[in-house]
Parts: structure tokens; C-alpha cells; sequence
């Protein structure tokens, strides 16, 4: 099918059945164009009169109100209403509200079609769903990249325009390669594609993609870092649509197998003595990890410092392509960010027929900690979570005690003089996922073979270790309708994982020898959420 209005067109596969066969109605948010003409074609030959019935034109969307309150729906953690999601993408904050692009496909739970969803929301957990911003096309796909605001008005697109940095390529011809392009809007809602796209070619490199572009104050310039294979390439601009290459990361310290780079990220930190330190992160295709490498950056040139070792940013198989709002204007130098919640070996085995495909982590607040005298980055979940907070409780703990959580909760405490310490988590239905404390290997270890009902395979299965050797374990631990987040040691090491249950209350139970403090479960309510 293709859909087009005014300048924005959709070219898309879509499966089609009767009204009165079909599971659930997806739809495209034509808000953006209101007045103006839509078409919609086959590009297959398929006659109009064969699936002209089975289309409507509505203020509504068929089945809005059951729509969030799915069996497998997550309580807070950030799904879209219909269609597959994966990458978050540019995400700025503006006029007191945060703003969220993301890889969609609306019509229909498969990873390809490909253009950016956008949401906003006051807090980072109740949420309205705006209009498509980009949408696969002649181009093809519009995959990752990210957004800032133009203040001065360089590209020429006007003072303070919505500037979306995206790459392009094609399902199913990867020998034409990948492109890099950019977007504006004046509004933040309907965005038009640069006529002159693509900025940056390159057909040569068949892994050339997700620009992280932001504005360098120190050198009045752009900066471009993008993945390039099993490098990195940064690039530099004084108006968005003209690049200079100023250099590669290469560098086989932190990159000996040569693996292929997705979703860069370079991001500034103040340190203890008034200086900088910059962090660059990335995704791996190989093994599906994200990645911190430490040193310094002038604006061309990231060096990394030798003497800090590299950090995982997650040790679940749930968290990959995560990205940051960008650090400027609004956010005051905070750092936030937020990683896809699936892995993509078994993504499309997960379950599909509510019409909705995959989450976003928790929003997680970054900050720059020591350890042992090196800096490592911390992630917390972000601060806007006490809002979702309806109920608390502290827990006079005893060992083996049945501890009640609902649907979506919050539990933290901390942990000390550990010889052993095993905790369950059981859903009233019967599966359960467990954590065990091994202070003698010095890891954590994580097991939820026993909640896949659905025999999800490709290593769902797999037992999840991180290392831990600290001599106590504060914790928090996020969970939520078929997902938990592990927050150890002030947040420096974390684990995130899917799970599934038929019921999704349950008991925890702590075993093992040590001394538990400070026990708090918080009940966390259902995010509010506007289509």
C-alpha cells in the first residue's frame, strides 16, 4: 500500500482481513493534515474493491477503549498503541515537555516499513501519542538518528526549528547502502524531509547509520558521530546540510573482534575537579550489548582514556539501542536516557496478537560516579517515578516470608554480611524468575526459564550473569507486567529483562544468610496514556 498526503507519503505491507475476522484495528494519525486530501493505493495490482471495506475513515480508532489495558500490556514501562517499536530515537525536551521519537511500524508487529513514532508527556510515564513524524518511502525506511532545535537558524529551515537527523535504507536491497538525511518542522508535528536528501552518501559502507548529530558551542560547529561498520565516523557542519569528515574511531582496544557499531552516543560529564569527561556509548550487533568507552572529545576528535576501563551498561539481553535527550537547552545538562526493552534474536517470537510489539526501558537518569578510584557511570530510574507512586509500605522482614507484589511495583533495600542470598519471584500462576547473590564467584545470577509460556527461544532461556563483587547490594528492582529492571550498587551495575506470566501478581520470598534493611515495596500505578 502506499498512503500520501501533501508532502508525505507511506509505502507499507499491511495484512488485511475481514471486519469481522480481525483481531484488532490498526490505523495511521492523520491529526497533522487536517483539511487536507489523503490517498491511499495498492502498489501490488491488488484491485481497489478488494480491501476498499475493509479501510474507514474515523475520529476514532476501532477498539480505543481496550487499547492499553491488554493482557500482556505494560502498567508504565512505554509501549505505542498499535504496531512494532524498536530504537528510541531524537529525544529533546521543549516548552517543559519531553518528547520521544521512535522506529514504528504502525500497520502491523513486524520490524521493517519503518518510520519515527512521536509521543510527549510532563513526567516520562504518562504519555500522548502524536502523528507519525517519518515514514518509509520511495527513500526507503527512515531508521535511527536523533533531533535538536536549531536557536540561530543555520540550516535555514527558521530560528529555532525541529531538526530530525535520520538514515535511510532498503529492506530488501542492502547493496544500495545507507544514507544519512535530515528533517525539519516549525511546529513539531507535521515534518518535511530535506529536498536535497540525502547530506551524507556513502553505498560503499552497508552498515552506515544512526547519526547522533548536536550543536558544539566550543567550536560554533554541528557534530555528526555515526556508525560506520566497526567503526565510528564523526563529522562536522556549520548548517545541517553541507559535512566535512573530520575523523574515524578505530580503535581496536575497546574493538578487537571488530564487531559492527549501532546507535552512538557522545555525551559531556562534569567531574570532581571542574573538568570534563565525555562518554561515548554504542550498541553492538554482535551479542546485542550497550557499552560505555571514556575520554575526551574537541569538537573533531574522540580519544579514549586508556586508564578507565570500558563498562556495560547492562548486563540483561532486554536493553540495547539505548540514546539520550539531547543535553542541551531545556535539559540543563541533565542526562537522561532510555533503551529498547527486547532482543532482537527472539523479538518476533514474543507475543503478538493483542497488535502491539515491544517496550521501552524506564526512563534512567545518567550521572558520573567513582569505584575503586575509577569513574563508571550510574543509572537510575528518573526522578518523575515518584509520581507514579500510589501506595508504600516498609516490610518487617523475616527469611523464606511470603512478600505480596502487585501488578507493577517497586521494591528496594539493601543487603549486608551476605554469605548467601537467593530471592523468588512468583507469580500466582506459577512461574517465577530468581535471583541468587554469589558472593564466592563474586556474581549476580539471574534464571526466568521459569516464566515462558510462550516457549520463547534464541536464548530467552539462557541464565543472565553480571559481575558483582561488592561486599553489600543495595537494590532496586522495577517490576512490571512480563519485565523487571535490577538496580545494584547506586545503579552502576543493572540488568533488565523480559518475563511472561498468566497472572501477574505474585510473592517474593528472600533466602539465604545475611541482613536485610530498610525493606519498602511502592505499588505503582498505570500510565496514562492519550491517543
Amino acid at each position: 500500500m502506499k498512503l500520501c498526503v501533501d508532502d508525505f507519503s507511506w509505502i507499507f505491507d499491511v495484512q488485511l482481513v475481514s471486519p469481522e475476522d480481525a483481531e484488532y484495528w490498526t490505523y495511521f494519525d492523520a491529526k497533522g493534515f487536517t483539511g487536507s486530501s489523503l490517498a491511499l493505493v495498492s502498489t501490488s495490482g491488488v484491485p481497489e474493491e478488494e480491501w476498499k471495506a475493509w479501510i474507514m475513515l474515523s475520529d476514532d480508532v476501532p477498539g480505543e477503549e481496550d487499547i492499553y489495558k491488554e493482557k500482556n500490556r505494560p502498567y508504565y514501562h512505554f509501549s505505542n498503541s498499535r504496531g512494532w517499536i524498536n530504537d528510541p530515537n531524537g529525544m529533546v525536551r521543549k516548552d517543559g515537555r519531553y518528547h520521544m521519537f521512535y522506529q514504528l511500524n504502525p500497520f502491523g508487529t513486524r520490524g521493517y516499513d519503518k518510520g519515527w513514532g512521536h509521543a510527549v508527556s510532563d513526567n516520562l510515564f504518562d504519555w500522548h501519542l502524536l502523528p507519525p513524524a517519518l515514514s518509509a518511502d520511495e527513500r526507503g525506511y527512515s531508521i535511527s538518528g536523533s533531533a535538536l532545535f536549531d536557536e540561530n537558524n543555520l540550516s535555514g529551515f527558521g530560528r529555532n526549528s525541529w531538526i530530525l537527523a535520520y538514515s535511510t535504507r532498503y529492506h530488501n536491497r542492502p547493496d544500495l547502502g545507507q544514507f544519512q538525511n535530515i528533517a525539519w518542522s516549525n511546529d513539531g508535528l507535521v515534518f518535511h524531509k530535506y529536498d536535497k536528501n540525502p547530506v551524507i552518501s556513502d553505498t560503499l559502507g552497508l552498515d552506515f547509520r544512526d547519526p547522533k548529530v548536536f550543536y558544539h558551542k566550543e567550536t560554533n560547529r554541528f557534530v555528526m558521530i555515526v556508525a560506520f561498520g566497526s567503526a565510528l565516523r564523526i563529522y562536522t557542519s556549520g548548517n545541517l546540510k553541507e559535512w566535512e569528515f573530520e575523523s574515524l574511531i578505530d580503535d581496536s582496544s575497546f574493538n578487537p573482534e571488530h564487531r559492527i557499531f549501532e546507535c552512538p552516543e557522545l555525551l559531556e560529564y562534569k567531574t570532581e575537579d571542574g573538568g570534563s569527561l565525555w562518554v561515548l556509548s554504542f550498541s553492538w550487533i554482535e551479542g546485542r550489548s550497550v557499552d560505555f568507552v571514556f575520554g575526551s572529545f574537541d569538537g573533531k576528535q574522540f580519544v579514549r582514556d586508556p586508564d578507565i576501563p570500558l563498562q556495560r551498561a547492562d548486563w540483561g539481553k532486554d536493553f540495547y539501542a539505548a540514546v539520550a535527550y539531547n543535553q542541551y537547552g531545556e535539559m540543563n545538562g541533565r542526562t537522561l536516557w532510555i533503551g529498547w526493552m527486547c532482543y532482537w534474536p527472539y523479538s518476533m517470537q514474543c507475543p503478538r496478537n493483542e497488535g502491539w510489539l515491544n517496550l521501552f526501558t524506564v526512563p534512567r537518569d545518567l550521572s558520573l560516579v567513582k569505584r575503586n578510584g575509577k569513574y563508571r557511570i550510574a543509572q537510575l530510574p528518573a526522578k518523575e517515578i515518584e509520581e507514579i507512586v500510589t501506595d508504600s509500605f516498609l516490610i518487617s522482614f523475616k527469611m523464606d516470608e511470603a512478600i505480596r507484589f502487585p501488578e507493577a511495583f517497586r521494591l528496594t533495600g539493601r543487603a549486608e554480611n551476605i554469605s548467601s542470598l537467593r530471592m523468588e519471584f512468583s507469580y500466582d500462576s506459577g512461574e517465577c524468575v530468581t535471583l541468587s547473590y554469589l558472593p564466592s564467584s563474586s556474581e549476580i545470577v539471574i534464571d526466568r526459564k521459569g516464566a515462558n509460556p510462550y516457549e520463547i527461544g534464541e536464548g530467552f532461556n539462557e541464565v543472565l550473569r553480571m559481575p558483582y563483587s561488592e561486599d553489600s547490594l543495595d537494590f532496586i528492582i522495577l517490576g512490571d507486567v512480563n519485565s523487571f529492571e535490577f538496580y545494584f550498587d547506586g545503579g552502576v551495575s543493572v540488568l533488565s529483562l523480559l518475563c511472561y506470566s498468566s497472572e501477574h501478581k505474585g510473592c517474593v520470598r528472600i533466602e539465604g544468610d545475611a541482613d536485610i534493611h530498610g525493606l519498602k515495596m511502592d505499588t505503582l500505578r498505570r500510565g496514562r496514556w492519550e491517543i
